[in-house]
């Protein structure tokens, strides 16, 4: 489940900065199971910590 919430969260990440490509997004979501994640969208790079601080990244290409 924790697998597919990433991969969900990594194409709202997409989504949102190929929306606001050469600014800063910030992103905050959520999942049914009560997880949390935040980070950014800058230009193409993509950062998101989960709710125990694991860190996740990653380039829009």
């Amino acid at each position: 489940m924790r697998k597919m919430m990433i991969a969900v969260c990594i194409f709202v990440a997409i989504t949102i900065g190929s929306v606001s490509v050469g600014f800063a997004a910030n992103i905050n979501l959520y999942d049914p199971d009560g997880g949390y994640y935040h980070g950014t969208v800058n230009g193409g790079n993509v950062s998101l910590y989960d709710e125990d601080g694991r860190y996740y990244y990653g380039r829009i290409n």
